[in-house]
């Protein structure tokens, strides 16, 4: 019985060539890419989808770094911690291995 050879070439190539990303996921990261932080309500808006939070949490499982909160002080006069995604760190590197960068 013969070993099977290992792939010629770049090794990472195959791994870029099959991960997928969905249409909602990037979209998202196109415009993460451009604006590096997005409130909640414009994830919805450019993934086309309600639920923001899922495709940032499918995102993240993938290997996006982002943060999602920032302490400010609302109309009212009172603290609060409204959604809005940055990205930190390492995501700017996974966001250049992506090709979105």
């Amino acid at each position: 019985m013969k070993t099977p050879q290992p792939p010629k070439g770049n090794q990472s190539a195959p791994n870029k060539r099959n991960f997928k990303l969905t249409e909602r996921q990037h979209r998202t990261c196109e415009a993460f890419a451009m604006r590096g932080k997005l409130w909640r309500e414009d994830v919805d808006r450019i993934a086309g989808a309600s639920n923001g939070p899922e495709i940032m949490r499918q995102l993240k499982a993938k290997g996006l770094t982002w943060c999602d909160r920032i302490r400010v002080i609302d109309r009212d006069g009172h603290p609060c911690e409204p959604g809005i995604y940055s990205i930190v760190g390492s995501g700017w590197d996974t966001l250049r291995k992506w090709g979105f960068l």
